[in-house]
């Protein structure tokens, strides 16, 4: 549920990323709008609401316990898209994993 609430804000979450590197010690009164921005879109996914159809999903789909298991195919353009943005970001280390694939699969 984090992962996909991510990828959906990762536009936000990138300008809040932006301007923390900018305002390293005045992140807190700097940044305050980005951060607002991005909580409140991190929010709208990681509702109560969006925890139930996650279990209803994967209880539908057979109680897989494969993290790699896609609950969400319908989105799997737009993940892949996510992970090619943040590889950019965040280039894959000497053992050919980014941070965000180490993230995710260690979760």
């Amino acid at each position: 549920m984090k992962n996909r609430a991510r990828m959906k804000c990762d536009e936000v979450t990138a300008k809040f990323v932006d301007c923390s590197k900018v305002h390293f010690l005045s992140v807190a009164w700097q940044c305050r709008a980005e951060l607002h921005a991005m909580n409140e879109c991190m929010k709208q996914y990681t509702t109560d609401d969006t925890l139930e159809e996650f279990k209803r999903r994967w209880v539908a789909a057979g109680m897989p316990s494969d993290p790699k298991h896609d609950l969400w195919p319908e989105e799997k353009p737009e993940w892949v898209a996510y992970v090619r943005r943040r590889e950019e970001r965040d280039p894959p280390k000497k053992d050919g994993m980014s941070a965000l694939k180490k993230q995710f699969y260690n979760a």
